[in-house]
């Protein structure tokens, strides 16, 4: 896996600016081309995150051409895009553009609150990430002054009911031009209420065998790994 087109989707917030030093870093790590997109909402709030909001394409031009312009000046490579046909559903848009511009890898930030809206149909980057398409890198942030991007561990979840294979792709690609220690995470799944009520003994048993299945399991997984990346747990 390569990351050569990353797409980042900003709504004119300093809470969304806030992914940049992970994307700038990473154009920087793997020489790869950032595509600033905005797309534009029908109806859309008048602020975002306690700022003005985005609402017009002029708008948006203006914005998306002041940071592409302070991306070339640290010589990254960047395009702009807008989304000009006012949309109900951001997130689609979002997926569709992905794959438009030919993106691997969709950069974003998840800014740590919820509403109500958000709760029921869920946030726009778990929209995304639902369809399973194009990677997410999600930064999580409550404010939008975080230090530059310095990638020293990363925890890859592995589920072996899905494609680990996608997984430890991603591990190989970004551990090594970061140094990064990989530690590999596999969870046992919580019995049903009933049976851990009405079997609580047999439920401990299952448990420390399926326990016990997945450190075999992950245990070559780790091996052939640390072989390609260095330092994995």
């Amino acid at each position: 896996m390569r990351f050569t087109r990353i797409l980042l989707p900003l709504d004119g917030s300093r809470l969304a600016e806030a992914v940049l030093p992970a994307a700038r870093s990473l154009a920087e790590k793997f020489e790869a081309r950032l595509l600033l997109l905005h797309v534009l909402e029908r109806e859309p709030p008048a602020a975002v995150h306690g700022e003005p909001h985005l609402g017009t394409a002029q708008e948006a031009r203006g914005y998306l051409e002041q940071q592409a312009d302070e991306l070339r000046r640290q010589g990254i490579a960047v395009e702009w895009h807008i989304h000009a046909r006012p949309v109900d559903d951001v997130a689609t848009a979002i997926d569709a553009h992905a794959h438009e511009l030919d993106s691997e890898l969709i950069a974003m930030c998840a800014h740590g609150r919820s509403n109500l809206r958000t709760r029921i149909i869920g946030s726009i980057a778990e929209r995304i990430l639902r369809r399973g398409s194009v990677p997410i890198l999600l930064r999580t942030v409550r404010r939008p002054d975080l230090p530059d991007f310095n990638l020293r561990r990363l925890l890859v979840p592995i589920d072996f009911g899905h494609d680990v294979e996608a997984a430890l792709s991603a591990a190989r690609a970004l551990a090594p031009p970061y140094d990064a220690t990989v530690t590999l995470l596999s969870a046992v799944e919580s019995p049903a209420p009933t049976t851990s009520l009405l079997l609580p003994g047999t439920s401990t048993l299952t448990r420390e065998y399926e326990a016990d299945d997945l450190r075999r399991r992950l245990v070559p997984l780790a091996d052939r790994l640390r072989a390609e990346v260095g330092d994995v747990r």
